[in-house]
């Protein structure tokens, strides 16, 4: 979507060295964002700390950026000749009348790779543990899917989004496994603003979790459990749903937002049509990885998830 051509990991059946770098990328991201909090941007003492970040994931940031920037410049060479109609088909049409620098684009197209792939990919990870651990949620979906439709080819994106239940079992994930669990910062305005009853002066950083918003005992009841029903039975009607906005709110507000619902649909859907999935059982003497029943110690977050392995055995469906 981003360049007009695939990484080729289905095809291949093994991770492209780029797609590998991303989530490295995605750390060394959070280390330097976590040194402007400490420090000005640009000072001495912010530079130092960036120089204390491993340099292994600083090579992996940079790789990252130079493949981007490879990758784009060929791109704006080959113009709007592709068929294919791509971001970039898009930004360079936009930008015939100029508006956009060379830099700006290769920038964004960095961002495009990391944003639209890793949170899409945390959250359907998320999602499919979750069923796997809540068999009533994990039977209820895959009933609905299997009963909607007469074959896959009818799975159609608009179709899918008229499945309540699908739905439900979509925002009870990003509730309870936001992609980006952490927040967002924004800079009160100069002259102070009052946020929580709290009046803060000007330039003060503020920023609300997304973990902590939505596992809240204050939002939602049962905050740590899977209940999909929450979000389409009136028996949860008091819940503080607007607590949870895993796509952000206002200038800062996600734009990939609806991709990722048509993304999360299709995907889903598709899988649980063609496969029955169970939890593969944890060797002996080994950690569940994915101990949700406990406090999720092995799924650490640096801006979004670090994943382990989520190891599940998949079946062809029977009919």
């Amino acid at each position: 979507m981003a360049f007009g051509e695939p990484f080729g990991c289905l095809k291949d059946g093994v991770f492209h060295s780029w797609v590998s770098l991303i989530t490295q990328t995605i750390k060394a991201g959070a280390y330097e964002q976590a040194t402007r909090r400490m420090f000005k941007t640009g000072s001495l003492l912010q530079k130092v700390l960036v120089n204390l970040i491993p340099s292994d994931l600083r090579e992996k940031r940079f790789r990252h950026l130079e493949l981007s920037r490879e990758k784009c410049l060929k791109r704006i060479d080959e113009g709007l000749r592709r068929e294919h109609r791509d971001f970039l088909y898009y930004i360079l049409r936009q930008n015939e009348k100029g508006g956009v620098s060379q830099d700006e684009i290769i920038l964004n197209s960095a961002l495009f790779i990391v944003a639209g792939s890793e949170t899409t990919a945390s959250l359907l990870s998320g999602l499919t543990m979750w069923l796997m651990r809540t068999p009533h949620a994990y039977k209820r979906l895959t009933e609905e899917i299997r009963y909607s439709f007469a074959s896959a080819e009818d799975m159609k994106f608009l179709d899918l989004q008229k499945l309540p239940y699908m739905n439900a079992c979509i925002d009870e994930a990003l509730r309870i496994f936001p992609p980006v669990p952490t927040g967002l910062t924004r800079t009160v305005p100069e002259h102070g603003d009052t946020v929580a009853n709290q009046f803060l002066p000007g330039g003060t950083t503020v920023s609300v979790y997304s973990w902590a918003a939505t596992h809240s005992p204050y939002n939602f009841s049962r905050p740590n459990d899977f209940v999909p029903e929450r979000w389409i039975e009136s028996a949860f009607a008091s819940e503080n749903e607007e607590s949870s906005q895993p796509f952000s709110l206002g200038p800062r507000g996600c734009i990939g937002r609806h991709l990722s619902y048509l993304e999360l649909r299709l995907i889903l859907a598709n899988l649980l049509w063609h496969y029955d999935i169970q939890r593969a059982p944890v060797p002996l003497g080994e950690e569940d990885m994915w101990d949700a029943d406990g406090d999720l110690k092995h799924v650490k977050a640096f801006n979004t998830w670090n994943k382990p392995p989520l190891m599940c055995t998949l079946t062809l469906a029977q009919r």
